[in-house]
């Protein structure tokens, strides 16, 4: 039942990440297409997947999986099988599709977005545009984002900023929160800087020359 749920809960969300996904519920079974590709699920699969899903861990954890699978550059594609000698899958999930379904999460009634204007200290940065997430410190902490901000591509490209580690964004940062229905608290669970209004390079130390003209 587990691994239904899973492998349930990963090609709904992939095939619907355009909203052109048609699910038919039936009696004893459900079935979600999008054009030529077909997913037939056991209906006891497919509401046991509703549940699980109105869990914030458990959408948590499973944006955390798309994430990483996104991430790794020698994957460009997934699908799903039954067992380690069964044929190759009649579906395979592209990375891009993994990549959107990791920065979009799915409508909640207990989440939230917040908006902050923040400084955010670069360790790594994806110089093309697209939802792939740069690495971030802020207040401490690491955090992944994508920049969805269109003028700051357009500044990149013109050679008008230059970009390295340890620069600083001024920017304006969405949050993305859920709320723990046993406690009431909302957590933090994805980000995007939205907006970035200034950017700081990096400070480099410099010597200083004393005055017999040694360095210090």
């Amino acid at each position: 039942m587990v691994i239904g749920v899973l492998g349930n809960y990963i090609y709904e969300r992939t095939l619907s990440v355009d909203n052109k996904v048609i699910v038919e519920v039936k009696t004893d079974e459900v079935i979600v297409q999008k054009g030529q590709e077909r997913v037939v699920i056991p209906r006891i699969v497919y509401d046991a997947t509703r549940k699980a899903e109105k869990n914030p861990n458990f959408v948590k954890a499973m944006t955390k999986t798309f994430e990483t699978i996104a991430s790794d550059e020698k994957i460009s594609g997934v699908g799903l099988v039954a067992s380690m000698d069964s044929p190759p899958p009649s579906i395979i999930i592209p990375k891009m599709v993994l990549q959107q379904v990791a920065t979009n999460i799915p409508d909640d009634p207990d989440a939230r977005v917040i908006y902050e204007q923040v400084d955010l200290q670069i360790i790594k940065a994806i110089l093309d545009k697209s939802k792939r997430k740069w690495e971030f410190m802020w207040r401490g902490i690491k955090i992944s984002a994508p920049v969805v901000y269109e003028p700051f591509y357009v500044n990149f490209f013109a050679h008008e900023i230059t970009i390295a580690p340890g620069d600083i964004l001024n920017a304006k940062l969405a949050i993305k929160q859920t709320k723990d229905p046993q406690t009431g608290i909302y957590s933090n669970v994805g980000y995007e800087v939205v907006e970035v209004y200034d950017h700081f390079p990096r400070i480099k130390q410099m010597s200083l020359p004393s005055i017999d003209g040694e360095e210090i």
